[in-house]
């Protein structure tokens, strides 16, 4: 008779989770874990979480009864910064675990026999210093990504885009690697018409007559360039607006500068950070979704318009042509004249519309179940 495999513990850094307003990487971890943890009811999750302040009430709760959260209350920056002098205690010992799941490359110690896998979303930030601020390039020196990738056993890579980059840039054997796209979930069904009216009429917009762009308020967005190409359009098209949904990243203060040098506060709206419902309100209702951004490790808000049908306007760089195929009007993004083109052509013209439709439909993406899947038996294989 065959062995009955042993019950598997396995820790994850849940450090990402806690940011009270998420945004790509902790909404990834997030959804990993809780979609793993519905999936799996064998093995047991144990998730490392560490703050000064306390933090239980702002990390999310997960629908799988198989998981047990572990907080510290040690200051993380002088942690993190002790870690990297000596790497002291090891956290998988502390956790009693076999397997470790880092979603983020976040320092942690770890011991050499536990099994190490890690997610790698982007490597921008060596390749595009310049988009970062001085803060956050000393961050990513201080966590020495490229140590944690070679001291992992497994790596997930969220795109061919970056596997191809952990290859060239960090040397890594393409055999360690595995490509695995993030998910997304269709929450149309799911809107309150009574909330979506309230936040039609609060952020002064009507359905179909604004473009939409949404991620956090950073260099690499290239949003200064978005109001730019609006700036332009806006002359010829004097209905539409400009939303502006997410939160304060870094060195955002000229996005601001820039809508009063045009005079466009009343046509450029800012949300700031919005939750999932708030979320899929601004998507269902959309004429327009544009996303110029620099560099991207995949793009999750490029699917989640695809899964409303709205005509996407993205770039021709990084992972965006993988993920997004031929279903937007691809641009170069350090070209205005080519941004605000492709904005008065599909707000004009309804053919493409159609056309970029049916090409959406044909794309077939991840649901979160499913990227979880492919992520669980990664680990434990």
């Amino acid at each position: 008779m065959e062995k009955t495999k042993k019950t598997l513990r396995i820790g994850i850094d849940g450090r990402v989770l806690q940011d009270p307003k998420p945004s790509g990487i902790p909404r990834y971890a997030f959804n990993i874990i809780n979609e793993i943890s519905k999936l799996d009811k064998k093995n047991q999750y144990v998730i490392f979480f560490n703050s000064f302040r306390n933090i239980k009430k702002d990390v999310p709760n997960f629908d799988g009864e198989n998981i047990e959260k572990k907080f510290f209350n040690f200051p993380n920056k002088f942690l993190e910064w002790f870690w990297k002098i000596i790497p002291f205690p090891k956290i998988d010992k502390i956790l009693g675990v076999d397997i470790f799941f880092s979603p983020h490359f976040i320092n942690i110690p770890l011991s050499k026999k536990v099994k190490k896998i890690i997610t790698i979303h982007d490597l921008s930030f060596l390749k595009n210093k310049r988009y970062f601020s001085f803060r956050k390039n000393i961050w990513h020196w201080q966590m020495n990504p490229k140590k944690f990738s070679r001291n992992s056993d497994k790596i997930i890579a969220v795109s061919e885009n970056t596997k191809k980059d952990l290859i060239n840039i960090y040397k890594i054997k393409e055999e360690k690697i595995k490509v695995i796209y993030n998910g997304f979930e269709n929450r149309n069904d799911k809107i309150d018409l009574e909330k979506e009216r309230f936040f039609l009429d609060y952020f002064n917009i009507k359905s179909k007559e604004y473009v939409l762009f949404l991620a956090t308020l950073e260099p690499r967005k290239n949003i200064e360039g978005i109001i730019d190409s609006f700036a332009k359009i806006h002359r010829q098209n004097k209905n539409i607006k400009l939303l502006i949904s997410g939160k304060k990243g870094w060195l955002f203060k000229n996005i601001f500068k820039k809508v009063k040098k045009y005079k466009l506060e009343d046509k450029i709206i800012f949300t700031d950070f919005l939750n999932e419902e708030e979320k899929n309100i601004i998507f269902k209702n959309a004429k327009i979704f544009i996303f110029p951004s620099f560099c991207e490790g995949f793009g999750i808000p490029l699917i989640e318009a695809k899964s409303y049908n709205i005509p996407i306007i993205t770039s021709s760089t990084s992972s965006i042509p993988e993920i997004i195929k031929d279903g937007a009007i691809l641009i170069n993004p350090h070209n205005i004249y080519d941004i605000a083109t492709s904005l008065d052509i599909i707000n004009k013209n309804e053919k493409i519309k159609k056309i970029l439709s049916l090409k959406m439909k044909k794309i077939k993406n991840n649901t979160w179940q499913e990227s979880a899947n492919k992520t669980l038996e990664y680990l434990i294989s």
